[in-house]
């Protein structure tokens, strides 16, 4: 695995983590990860009923995306609401009948890993009609619906596997919630699969893109500004722990004081 990126400025405002680049500049990032790790996971998609979740999450400013280890011994990602300190939203409280209630956020996993499942290769080419119909045939009937929630305790468990397994590696990136946002307003957007990267200085990052009903990447559609979707179609940067870890600082995560970094 790449080596973990070197701690940065904190983001004055965390809503704006993350920015959007070029097919061309993405190609070069996903190339460049696959060549230093060609048995490692190429991407994870998931459908965008997981992104719609996570942002009803009251006061979320953003998805932090975390490394982990799935039960299968390979890379999965976790996926976790945070609030505009940068913390971990894992509770919060919402207005019943009888009074406030305690309620626990969404966490996110299960998607969908290539290999075996992989949209296209090299990465982001055109696929025939005739290779798309045969990769349909390999998705589940939905993917808008593809993901599952998890409980605390299998994220605790999933997150500190990876980071045993690869102590100098990074942890989790934080994007912000103007990243999906822009991502799931892109015509036809059925979920968003996130390609491991190499960033300019070899270190590990993440792209994400929206996909359609069929797990093919959404690359050129009518830039709307009134839906204020991206000009570019792919989302990049985010904020990188080690480096931007939540309020608390960069040491090692405590999941139950709602601060896993």
């Amino acid at each position: 695995m790449l080596t973990n990126p070197q701690p940065v400025a904190r983001y004055k405002d965390l809503v704006h983590a993350g920015t959007f680049i070029s097919p061309s500049h993405a190609r070069h990032m996903i190339e460049a990860w696959q060549s230093a790790n060609p048995d490692a996971v190429r991407s994870i998609l998931y459908g965008r009923n997981v992104f719609d979740n996570l942002l009803q999450t009251p006061g979320c400013a953003g998805i932090r995306i975390f490394n982990g280890i799935s039960a299968d011994n390979i890379q999965a990602l976790v996926f976790v609401p945070f609030n505009e300190q940068g913390d971990n939203i894992l509770e919060y409280l919402a207005q019943a009948p009888y009074g406030l209630i305690k309620m626990n956020a969404p966490i996110f996993d299960e998607g969908i890993p290539c290999p075996p499942f992989c949209p296209s290769d090299p990465p982001l080419a055109q696929r025939s009609p005739e290779e798309k119909a045969t990769m349909r045939q390999r998705y589940p009937a939905s993917i808008r619906e593809t993901g599952s929630v998890i409980s605390r305790r299998e994220a605790q468990e999933m997150i500190e596997a990876w980071q045993q397994q690869e102590p100098d590696g990074v942890r989790s990136i934080m994007y912000g919630r103007h990243i999906f946002d822009a991502l799931l307003r892109i015509p036809g957007c059925e979920g968003i699969r996130i390609f491991n990267a190499a960033d300019h200085a070899q270190q590990q990052t993440f792209l994400l893109l929206a996909s359609d009903s069929r797990g093919e990447h959404i690359l050129q559609y009518n830039h709307d500004i009134r839906l204020q979707t991206p000009p570019e179609p792919i989302g990049s940067g985010g904020a990188p722990c080690p480096g931007i870890c939540g309020s608390a600082g960069d040491g090692l995560p405590d999941w139950e004081t709602h601060n896993l970094r």
